[in-house]
């Protein structure tokens, strides 16, 4: 009996404490690694929170840091997602004592009644994932935004605090005003020297686009102009004012990253995280990535 009841009060207690917004048996299926012998998803939703937290974190710094190419977007994202890191906030939040890794005797259950700390060993690898545990649970409730509030309450230090904010700042790097140039949120003389120059080129490729469009069945809108040219844009025929498809490229990165890991956990109930890593290694490549565009014939846009 008391081995069935431990994992409750360690969850209610770890909520109250922590003040994360998730279902009380979500979490508790997460604090309960698979040596504690309890019904448990741990690793499965740490699947789910590493893509998530990918994502996030991605666009978080993408609308945040408009100059930045993909190498420091890539320096910046490894600070915020480093395993290092993330065992330093699950420390911060006191995890470790909140984590049911075995059955307990009697005297660790009368010390939990007593509000003593349990004598919990988790190896530090161990801590990270379960953080991402905690945001895969809260993403698979609610979403990214759900997610991405979890995130800021387990202690993750953003750019941006507020989720619609972000969409909004990555929105408006494409920004294109009626009298009809490029402009960046920010706004600055370096960035707009080059605007007639940069839009002009945009403009010559819009039967590309709607080329596009055609063949993949999807429409675009039309502020999007800039965003199909940048995409189908290599570093080397680039200008001021002109971006390559590089940044774009990074962020689209964690979204299929992220869309893959969602359809696989969702579809796959019953399999492992080992076979759902498998999967979306199967899933998501560079060859099968390149069957596609050749499918669509993007080569001639």
């Amino acid at each position: 009996l008391l081995y069935r009841i431990q994992a409750p009060l360690i969850t209610s207690d770890f909520l109250r404490a922590a003040n994360i917004d998730i279902t009380h048996k979500a979490a508790m299926n997460c604090l309960c690694l698979p040596s504690s012998g309890l019904p448990n998803t741990f690793e499965r939703h740490e699947f789910l929170g590493d893509a998530a937290l990918q994502f996030i974190t991605s666009i978080n710094l993408f609308g945040s840091h408009p100059q930045d190419n993909e190498g420091a977007l890539t320096a910046r994202r490894m600070m915020c997602v480093r395993n290092s890191y993330m065992r330093l906030l699950a420390y911060e939040l006191r995890l470790p004592k909140y984590v049911i890794s075995s059955s307990w005797s009697r005297r660790d259950f009368r010390e939990v009644l007593q509000g003593k700390s349990c004598r919990q060993k988790i190896s530090a690898g161990m801590l990270s994932d379960l953080m991402e545990a905690l945001i895969g649970v809260s993403f698979e409730e609610g979403g990214i935004p759900k997610a991405f509030a979890t995130m800021l309450t387990l202690g993750f230090k953003l750019p941006a605090t507020n989720f619609d904010d972000i969409c909004k700042r990555a929105i408006l790097l494409y920004h294109v005003p009626k009298s009809g140039g490029y402009e960046t949120s920010d706004n600055s003389t370096s960035n707009r020297e080059h605007v007639d120059d940069a839009f002009k080129v945009w403009k010559t490729k819009l039967v590309d686009r709607k080329l596009l469009e055609r063949r993949i069945g999807r429409t675009f809108h039309k502020s999007s102009a800039q965003l199909v040219c940048e995409a189908f844009t290599h570093a080397s025929g680039s200008r001021p004012g002109l971006p390559s498809y590089q940044r774009l490229e990074w962020l689209g990165d964690a979204v299929l990253y992220l869309f893959a890991a969602e359809y696989i956990f969702k579809e796959n109930p019953d399999m492992t995280p080992h076979g759902m890593t498998d999967l979306r290694r199967l899933a998501v490549n560079n060859t099968l990535l390149g069957f596609v565009a050749a499918k669509y014939k993007f080569y001639q846009m």
